[in-house]
């Protein structure tokens, strides 16, 4: 799903299954917003995987869904350089709202 974050347009995974949505440090690097993350002590699993912690987070960031859904959103940060924006139940359950 196309999203716009910070003036660019990037592509968002919608997954039913992940409870939080996240962000690379990567697509944050790529996007400029660096200055942006705050710490975090957080930390989260995955299947199969051990537990890690979240290397910061992005709080209230501003995002435009398929052109057409604006909201404001607070993302934690993944130690990934792979560019990649999960968008999980969360935000979907906030958008099921608008409608």
């Amino acid at each position: 799903m196309p999203v716009l974050i910070n003036g660019m347009k990037v592509r968002g995974m919608m997954d039913t299954g992940a409870t939080h949505p996240l962000i690379s440090k990567g697509l944050v690097k790529l996007l400029g917003l660096q200055n942006q993350m705050h710490p975090t002590s957080a930390v989260f699993s995955s299947v199969g995987a051990p537990v890690r912690e979240f290397v910061g987070k992005l709080h209230d960031l501003p995002i435009v869904l398929s052109d057409m859904l604006s909201t404001n959103i607070t993302l934690p940060v993944v130690d990934s350089d792979e560019p990649k924006l999960i968008l999980g139940n969360e935000v979907i359950g906030g958008l099921s709202s608008l409608f």
